[in-house]
């Protein structure tokens, strides 16, 4: 497991001119420098800056640039810092670290701080590793990672602008962006995060809906809770209609050598061939006044039809079922005592 590095028990004192400032600060913004600096001359410098060494006389500073920023202002030619020796990844440990530890630090700045520290080494510095280096629970680095590395630019941009919350911004981000640009923006300004997790949902397909095996799916995967849903919407039915296909093959390769494959629009078009009720009508109750007994019709009508339900995205299949033209014809004049 990744450790940060020992700090120097006491701070030493090091020429200003020999610090560089780190190219990885996950702070960006650097205000009330000028207040700063009158604080430190009239109080002193209350915290230490931390450095490593960078070779013979030379040091990159890990934390506190907007103290070295005052200090210059004030034409200091020394400060004293606490020393280690690190590498990159330690160094950007203890920078996020001691950026954590701001009181004015803001989520995307640890995100974006998070996700650089992973850069370095994505095998070295796992969710678990950051986690256990920076005192933090591995569920905050995953959140934080998926802030830098998920959630739509527009969606930063409201989030660096306080125009949405973290709660709303880590559910969005939580999802793939090509689901994320489909929630409504009333929702997302009304910071309704039930309904956004709703919304995410009803423009993605659940996994357990797959008739075929989903190792084929290389598409973005969303998961909420122990759910797992498929983002890409067009990949998922392209899947799915082949294997509709590959069942009417089977059902032609055995009873049903007419089998085919229907829209779902088209499935009031077929009837079973025991009774008068149509396949449409396969989630509404029963008519209870409607004929049961068989009606005839030639053998070689029967067949079986598969189809891909519109709304849930499931394959429906029924067999024994004739056109509902044919059955029209061949009904009785008298619906309740139709014979067989």
């Amino acid at each position: 497991m990744p450790t940060l590095p020992a700090v120097t028990p006491a701070p030493t004192r090091i020429p200003i001119a020999a610090i560089a400032t780190s190219p990885f600060n996950p702070r960006k913004t650097f205000d009330h420098v000028d207040e700063l600096a009158e604080s430190i001359k009239a109080q002193g410098l209350l915290q230490n800056l931390l450095v490593r060494r960078k070779g013979a006389g030379r040091y990159e500073l890990i934390a506190g640039e907007c103290r070295l920023r005052a200090v210059k202002l004030l034409k200091w030619t020394e400060v004293e810092a606490r020393v280690i020796d690190a590498d990159d990844g330690q160094a950007r440990a203890a920078q996020i670290v001691e950026n954590l530890q701001r009181a004015d630090v803001t989520p995307l700045e640890e995100a974006d701080g998070l996700a650089q520290l992973q850069d370095e080494d994505r095998k070295k510095w796992t969710p678990a590793a950051i986690a256990a280096a920076i005192g933090k629970s591995p569920r905050f680095v995953q959140q934080r990672l998926a802030l830098a590395r998920n959630l739509a630019p527009a969606h930063k941009a409201a989030l660096r602008a306080g125009k949405i919350s973290v709660e709303v911004a880590r559910t969005l981000a939580g999802a793939p962006q090509i689901l994320q640009a489909k929630v409504e923006p009333w929702a997302i300004a009304r910071g309704d995060v039930e309904t956004i997790v709703r919304q995410l949902r009803e423009h993605a397909v659940p996994a357990g809906h797959a008739a075929f095996d989903a190792a084929l799916y290389k598409g973005e995967i969303f998961e909420h809770g122990t759910a797992r849903y498929f983002a890409d919407v067009a990949q998922f039915e392209k899947l799915q209609t082949a294997a509709a296909q590959a069942l009417v093959d089977k059902l032609r390769a055995g009873l049903w050598k007419k089998a085919k494959l229907v829209k779902a629009a088209d499935v009031d078009d077929w009837c079973w061939a025991d009774s008068l009720e149509r396949i449409g009508h396969l989630n509404e109750p029963k008519d209870k006044t409607q004929a049961t007994g068989k009606i005839r019709v030639g053998v070689e009508h029967l067949t079986a039809i598969v189809w891909i339900d519109d709304d849930s995205h499931k394959l429906r299949q029924a067999s024994r079922v004739v056109p509902f033209e044919v059955a029209n014809k061949a009904r009785p004049a008298d619906r309740r005592s139709h014979g067989s």
